[in-house]
């Protein structure tokens, strides 16, 4: 019978959940933001400052598009594609659309958290949701139309990023929180996606297979365990208006909350637990509004 996890586990799973925050479009000339729900010069709230983008990690007992887990985990170039926002859809609409039901180009099964009813796929539902926030995911230099940066999470979190400018004048802020049923909902999705590898993981005295009926249950296997948590603030400070062109400040702190799932190790479902942790860190991003057709 198979023992409850080991520490060494717990220690080698954190290394590679970095919660330093890594910029996703280094360019301060944007593409074009085109919802025009935020062109109204109403004030805008919080949960509606932005938008989370929160992809499974793939298997991590397999391989990712011919390459071994261990590898591609590792390639800096992969990861700084891995996670970004949807393919910009050009003249077909302002929104891209993430399908945690497919698997990325990249690796890993997208799902969305915004402030928008109805929009958001993290609720027990597998389904396609849209971002308004897109990248062209150009393999040296990707361009994203929001002020943008990812991290890693292996529990539920809570997250708030307040915005400044340079000079030090309050502009916008945006909270979100993924709860410990949210979580659970993401790293299990890929469970029900075919040529995942779920089928092949074996499970332990605590961890059992998904299942038609126990999707989001706090003993279910994942393939993974990890989610890439991409974090997207619209380009309008909180009466409604557009950013100026300027240096930005984004303050960001992160409460990683209490946590017990089921992860992958090597092949075998296990039980592992996640303490109480905040975490504080800043980045500076510029940002240039230009018109599309100069683009």
């Amino acid at each position: 019978m198979l023992k409850k996890i080991p520490l060494v586990f717990v220690f080698a799973f954190a290394a590679f959940a970095s919660d330093m925050p890594i910029t996703g479009d280094d360019n301060p000339i944007k593409p074009p933001f085109k919802d025009e729900w935020f062109n109204q010069g109403k004030p805008i709230p919080p949960n509606k400052a932005g938008e989370l983008i929160l992809t499974a990690y793939p298997n991590s007992s397999g391989e990712v598009n011919g390459i071994p887990y261990s590898q591609w985990i590792e390639n800096s170039s992969l990861q700084k594609l891995f996670g970004l926002p949807p393919i910009d859809p050009g003249s077909n609409g302002p929104f891209g659309m993430a399908d945690p039901a497919v698997q990325t180009k990249e690796g890993g099964y997208t799902f969305v958290k915004n402030g928008f009813a109805g929009e958001s796929s993290v609720n027990g539902k597998i389904k396609v949701a849209p971002t308004r926030c897109t990248s062209n995911k150009n393999e040296t230099k990707p361009r994203i139309n929001c002020l943008n940066f990812s991290l890693m999470a292996k529990q539920p979190f809570q997250i708030a990023v307040t915005v400044y400018d340079q000079l030090g004048n309050f502009i916008t802020q945006y909270r979100e929180t993924v709860s410990e049923k949210e979580f659970r909902n993401i790293v299990q999705g890929p469970n029900y996606v075919e040529g995942s590898g779920a089928e092949k993981i074996a499970h332990s005295e605590d961890c059992v297979a998904p299942t038609s009926t126990n999707y989001g249950a706090p003993n279910v296997s994942t393939i993974n365990g990890l989610v890439k948590v991409n974090v997207n603030i619209y380009p309008f400070n909180a009466e409604g208006r557009g950013f100026g062109n300027g240096v930005y400040i984004l303050k960001i702190a992160k409460v990683d909350l209490p946590y017990e799932g089921c992860v992958n190790s090597n092949g075998t479902a296990v039980k592992t637990a996640m303490p109480f942790v905040r975490n504080h860190s800043e980045l500076k991003m510029g940002w240039m509004r230009i018109e599309e057709k100069k683009f």
